[in-house]
């Protein structure tokens, strides 16, 4: 399809389309999710080439025009395909289309870059500038995620002739294990933010009900954002080996307030629980997508974490670091610690389980009844 691109036709395109222009040979714009970047389009040896000149409306109509002209140029005069490389092209515009396609999660790291680099030409900056903004970062979590996903940007960037080399940074040091555990008031603040109106009210949000539910069983963030309706089974939820980290059958225990969080959840699908909001296509059809958006589930949760962070005020918390926290206080509160293996789903011992079969039941609902008044 070719159209004279105006700027009223831009903010109207919808995802999926590729358009040249009519007025320039080799413009053209595309939309594949969200974000709509002008590239140029050449042939070179019958094969069909794509160069990514930038995202519209940071670069406006009239710029792209210039520029994709300029290349026409180099083409015509019969310059190297390496004279196509924007030389003005600057580390905002690679995030920009390497973003494209990327998820929320992966933004924010890469927007780390962006304050101190962001309007440097690719051309000028070094291996060294990015390495010093990496070794600047804190956390030791957040500094691998921005190393490793720089290292993927600029790698994306070399046969789209954006970047020269790939970018090798310093291996970060190992992390630290986490040892962050919430205390009862942080996990009672939580609660009241997660369940506004009461556990037997919807929550604030799918996330909400997540979180509380992984707080009140201590099961691992995915055993509950892909939970199904026919997996629960009255005061327990019944998860099939494929659902586990050990690949065997697993049971999660409900206390009261648990099964009230549950009983509130509004039914919006046949089977999942905390189905996606909006289906979301990378290059195809949802379904096509892996992840947990792809197969129906929510996704999105380091964005709502950080939210419920500014919300509450409680930083540098995650998923994981409730079911620890939950873990503590069992075993500082009396419970055995073979007790508190089961209720986490730990892999035990083979011997042990094959001679110590025991059914813990009564004891570890008592435990996780004690443990939800505590924080209810």
């Amino acid at each position: 399809m070719a159209v004279k691109l105006t700027d009223a036709f831009l903010r109207g395109v919808p995802p999926k389309t590729f358009v040249r222009d009519t007025l320039v040979t080799g413009l053209a714009v595309r939309r594949q999710t969200d974000a709509l970047s002008f590239v140029f389009v050449s042939e070179a040896g019958g094969k069909q080439k794509m160069l990514t000149l930038g995202r519209y409306p940071g670069m406006s109509l009239a710029d792209a025009r210039a520029q994709a002209s300029a290349l026409r140029g180099n083409l015509d005069a019969g310059r190297p395909l390496e004279a196509e490389r924007p030389l003005g092209a600057t580390v905002n515009d690679l995030l920009d289309a390497y973003l494209a396609d990327k998820t929320e999660d992966v933004a924010w790291f890469l927007s780390k870059l962006r304050e101190p680099l962001g309007t440097t030409k690719l051309t000028a900056v070094t291996r060294g500038d990015i390495q010093r903004v990496v070794d600047r970062i804190e956390s030791a979590s957040v500094r691998a995620a921005v190393a490793k996903y720089a290292a993927a940007a600029w790698k994306w960037g070399i046969p789209r002739d954006l970047t020269a080399a790939p970018l090798i940074l310093a291996k970060p040091p190992a992390a630290e294990p986490r040892q962050r555990t919430l205390s009862v008031e942080e996990l009672r603040a939580l609660m009241r933010y997660w369940l506004p109106r009461g556990a037997d009210k919807p929550a604030r949000s799918g996330f909400g009900a997540i979180m509380a539910l992984c707080t009140l069983t201590l099961a691992r963030r995915s055993e509950i954002a892909e939970l199904t309706w026919d997996e629960i089974r009255g005061d327990r939820i019944v998860l099939a080996p494929s659902r586990t980290k050990q690949g065997r059958t697993a049971t999660l225990h409900l206390s009261p307030l648990a099964q009230q969080i549950l009983a509130s959840v509004p039914r919006f699908h046949d089977s999942i629980v905390f189905p996606v909001d909006r289906a979301r296509s990378v290059g195809g059809k949802a379904s096509d997508r892996p992840g947990r958006a792809g197969r129906g589930f929510m996704s999105g949760f380091g964005p709502a974490v950080r939210r419920m962070q500014l919300d509450t005020g409680i930083s540098e918390f995650t998923p994981h670091d409730l079911r620890r926290s939950g873990a503590s206080w069992l075993a500082q509160t009396g419970t055995p610690p073979h007790l508190v293996e089961h209720i986490l789903n730990h892999q035990t011992d083979r011997l042990v389980r094959t001679y110590q079969v025991v059914d813990y039941t009564p004891e570890i609902q008592a435990a996780l009844a004690r443990w939800a008044l505590e924080i209810g």
